[in-house]
């Protein structure tokens, strides 16, 4: 039996407009048990990948039944961790549908029902994982650094915080492997540049290409061990990077 998100609503919203949301069911979740798998392969599959989200912080609001974490946030995790749960891990008696969290989400951002910023930043950055089609397929991340005005990122990014005391770091492994795969978005930004601008000319974008190939290279000379794909060895996370690659 599908359940409803038990919070106070925020008083900058007007009746009609929370009426609206309650019409579009964006407070509507599907059963705990349902939620408990989605939460679980969000962290194992996805968070690796899209790091946004302290584990530590959101299972505590999530395991509270007086602190309950953002339902933007929240539709927005059970939407991408569906892209990747498989049938047996799904309820007989609910269908999970992508497309239907992402539309609760999607109302959700549109009304501006969320204030704390972070939260709605990594609603965001989820919702940005959201296809519908196979067009969507093959379509490779870049970050353009221009619009980037942040450090590059270090393995101290990564700890965690339980309340005031530091926790373990999430993992030496996916720390450097989000490193990397940020590193690899970078240097796809270039080639798309490249391939893209109607100004940059013949001898431009091959003196483009050859540095992106050689930007390549020295990041697959570079990259960890533990992270490089062998075909008798190999991980998730590993097969994640080099199918970028």
């Amino acid at each position: 039996m599908a359940e409803y998100h038990s919070t106070c609503h925020p008083d900058h919203l007007e009746p009609l407009e929370l009426e609206i949301l309650h019409r579009r069911d964006a407070f509507r979740l599907p059963p705990k048990a349902v939620q408990d798998t989605l939460v679980e392969v969000f962290f194992k599959w996805v968070a690796p990948i899209l790091p946004v989200v302290d584990r530590d912080a959101f299972l505590r609001q999530y395991e509270s039944a007086e602190d309950s974490p953002s339902i933007l946030l929240l539709q927005a995790m059970l939407m991408v961790a569906s892209r990747c749960s498989t049938s047996e891990q799904r309820s007989k008696e609910y269908t999970v549908s992508p497309r239907t969290f992402y539309k609760k989400a999607k109302a959700l951002y549109d009304a501006g029902y969320e204030t704390n910023l972070i939260t709605v930043v990594q609603a965001v950055v989820l919702l940005g994982a959201y296809w519908e089609g196979p067009d969507a397929f093959g379509r490779p991340l870049h970050i353009n650094p221009n619009y980037c005005t942040v450090e590059p990122l270090t393995e101290s990014d990564f700890v965690e915080y339980d309340g005031n005391a530091p926790s373990e770091p999430t993992g030496e492994v996916q720390a450097r492997f989000f490193m990397e795969y940020v590193k690899l978005c970078q240097l796809m930004d270039l080639g798309l540049c490249l391939n893209l601008s109607a100004r940059s000319t013949q001898d431009a974008r091959s003196a483009g290409a050859a540095q992106c190939e050689l930007g390549l290279n020295e990041w697959l000379v570079a990259c960890p061990p533990e992270l490089h794909w062998r075909q008798t060895r190999h991980t998730f996370l590993s097969a994640i990077l080099f199918s970028t690659f």
